[in-house]
């Protein structure tokens, strides 16, 4: 018998060569609360096809359905026109570093995801205890 992948899917937002494991994690845990999938979107041609691949599998390795997809030639605004398409997309999550995605005091610039129809969750680089 095979599982049914979830309909649901949370979009995380790589643009960065080494995917940051608190925005992994918290990305893994949302999907669990939701009953999600996971669909990474490698933006930028820092993420190679093989560290993508390791990433699934890294998620996998917890059970969740997760899939990957590299579009080195993306933009935030082909990315919102991507998601928005898209039924099943509940959320998408990136980190408050993510570069091309945000600005250089870490600050996601919000002008290029005003159009985004779903929620957007962004990652700090440190938890809130650790920010008080």
């Amino acid at each position: 018998m095979t599982t049914a992948e979830p309909y649901r899917k949370v979009l995380l937002v790589l643009s960065s060569d080494v995917p940051s494991g608190r925005v992994l994690d918290a990305a893994c845990a949302l999907c669990d609360r939701m009953g999600a999938g996971l669909e990474i979107v490698g933006l930028g041609e820092a993420l190679s096809a093989e560290l993508l691949d390791a990433t699934v599998r890294e998620v996998a390795h917890s059970g969740l359905s997760c899939r990957a997809v590299a579009k080195p030639d993306w933009g935030v605004e082909d990315l919102v026109d991507w998601a928005n398409s898209r039924a099943c997309v509940a959320t998408v999550m990136l980190s408050a570093t993510a570069k091309g995605v945000a600005t250089e005091e870490g600050q996601v610039d919000a002008d290029g995801w005003r159009r985004l129809s779903c929620p957007l969750v962004v990652v700090g680089r440190e938890s809130i205890d650790e920010q008080m």
